[in-house]
């Protein structure tokens, strides 16, 4: 469990900055338990980096390194707020619902918020599907391990296999077809992993055609 009062954030990060980069700038004012550095999602861009020290002096010392300029940017520095830490830990508790091994489960950046993280706990990856397969038949594969919110076919029809995402309504349901991988759906044998992103839910091709089609009858 990280240490709040001894925790810092630097935003606006150089993306040139590599993470042993930057221990060595904060190493400068204190003895670092743990460093995490992580792409910011923002339209700003850049990277963000959460420093914990070992003791609280050091951290409020790290203050004044705010307004360094590192390659291209200028970073700045400040003390994590109540809600930074309250949104931390509750993607903590996400996190922790998985009951999987950590090398299989989804990556949660500390930055996302907990809807979107509460979203890719219960999304899961299916790969080596056999092309054939409508996004209708996987649902009713997958529908035993329980209620389905969204479904999407992803990859080239021309290829071997393609691959698909699935949110389902809770994460149990999640949990649950993590054990599907390794058996087999039509004639292949697939493989199911935790998604380390949410599904990307534009409009999809009949969807746009249907669009299309009405609008040429408002001409």
């Amino acid at each position: 469990m990280i240490n709040n009062e001894n925790t810092i954030k630097a935003t606006n990060i150089s993306t040139f900055a590599s993470e042993p980069m930057v221990h060595q700038i904060f190493e400068y004012i204190g003895k670092i338990k743990s460093l995490k550095l992580y792409p910011n999602p923002g339209l700003e861009g850049g990277k963000e980096c959460l420093v914990e020290y070992e003791d609280s002096e050091a951290a409020g010392l790290a203050l004044y390194l705010s307004g360094t300029k590192l390659y291209d940017r200028v970073f700045e520095v400040k003390i994590r707020t109540l809600e930074e830490i309250e949104q931390q830990n509750k993607i903590l508790e996400i996190s922790r619902m998985f009951n999987t091994p950590p090398a299989l489960n989804p990556i949660l950046q500390p930055n996302i918020t907990v809807e979107k993280a509460n979203k890719i706990a219960r999304t899961v990856y299916v790969g080596n599907l056999n092309t054939s397969i409508s996004e209708k038949e996987l649902m009713d594969f997958f529908s035993v391990c329980g209620p389905i919110s969204y479904a999407k076919m992803a990859g080239d029809v021309t290829h071997p296999s393609r691959f698909a995402f699935l949110e389902f309504a809770t994460i149990e349901a999640a949990r649950n077809a993590m054990n599907m991988s390794g058996t087999f759906f039509r004639d292949k044998i697939i493989k199911v992993n935790h998604s380390n992103n949410v599904i990307n839910k534009g409009i999809k091709k009949n969807e746009s055609q249907e669009m299309v089609e009405a609008l040429k009858g408002l001409k």
